[in-house]
């Protein structure tokens, strides 16, 4: 298949447009800049995941590769990328700080990865729904999906730094098969918002939530191995506890001025503990949540 890919897209005429999402691996990736590189580029789009049995790698939007791209698409305007979060380490700064060497760059959209470990890393479809997930896996997850405005701030700063950004979308996903059980489902929804950056006509910076298009709600942390987790990435607060997360910050790059946050209309409600703690053995797949924890609103 990608094969037939790549043949397509070298015999097609050089692009000004170009989307493509599914399986797409580092060899397509390839053939996108020898082709359809240079200044007709102005639009970009590439979403890789893995379709049906797909195996076998998936191109890597690492810094290496944005800077390929910087230095064969130097007037691309719009792009939307899937990037693998690495919780804000030097690689992940260091793809931000490569897709601000595009000058002309205006609009970008990035799909942010995050995994849940081996569990994800080494999917395997006859194991997955068996396997279980250990605290540390379940405190990383927490720290690599959480997206708050200051996080979201600082990603757009950066990128906008060394051209004319004016727009940025950023969502949280999981990088593979989301089978998750609903209290799960719903913390990682919750902590990992997705925002969008804008700069007006005067400069201004705004960042607002977008819009939670799953209609996933708070339901409280009922089993104990989330409670524990949670407590180990965010230390217990007496105020607030569960309001009491931030995101880890870009590497060697200083937090954001205040900038104005235009909070939703629709904000999920804020979280609070549940009557009752259960201590279940801590697998966080569908089939092994069969009690419900009621709602708990503001």
């Amino acid at each position: 298949m990608q094969k037939a890919l790549s043949l397509l897209l070298e015999h097609l005429n050089p692009l000004g447009s170009l989307h493509l999402s599914g399986f797409i691996d580092g060899g397509t990736f390839k053939t996108i800049l020898r082709r359809h590189g240079g200044t007709n580029l102005r639009e970009l789009r590439l979403l890789p995941r893995h379709i049906f049995d797909s195996r076998g790698p998936l191109v890597d939007l690492s810094e290496a590769a944005i800077q390929c791209l910087v230095e064969q698409c130097p007037n691309l305007e719009q792009a939307e990328f899937v990037i693998r979060r690495t919780r804000g380490d030097h690689r992940e700064t260091g793809i931000y700080r490569a897709l601000s060497r595009l000058p002309q760059l205006k609009h970008v959209s990035l799909n942010l990865w995050f995994s849940m470990g081996d569990i994800d890393e080494d999917y395997e479809e006859e194991r997955y729904h068996q396997e279980p997930i250990s605290h540390l896996q379940l405190r990383d997850a927490f720290t690599n999906s959480a997206m708050d405005s200051s996080l979201a701030l600082s990603i757009f700063n950066l990128i906008s730094s060394g051209g004319s950004l004016r727009t940025l979308k950023l969502r949280i996903e999981r990088s593979r098969f989301p089978y998750l059980d609903i209290e799960l489902r719903n913390i990682l929804t919750r902590i990992g918002q997705s925002w969008a950056c804008e700069r007006d006509n005067q400069g201004k910076v705004s960042v607002r939530p977008l819009k939670n298009e799953n209609g996933w709600e708070w339901k409280g942390i009922e089993k104990r191995c989330y409670a524990v987790a949670w407590d180990s990435a965010w230390p217990l607060s007496r105020v607030n506890r569960w309001e009491n997360w931030k995101s880890l910050p870009l590497s060697g790059v200083p937090p954001p001025n205040r900038v104005e946050t235009r909070r939703a209309l629709d904000r999920p409600p804020t979280l609070r503990a549940c009557g009752h703690i259960q201590d279940h053995h801590c697998s966080p797949f569908r089939k092994h949540h069969q009690h419900q924890c009621r709602q708990v609103y503001d």
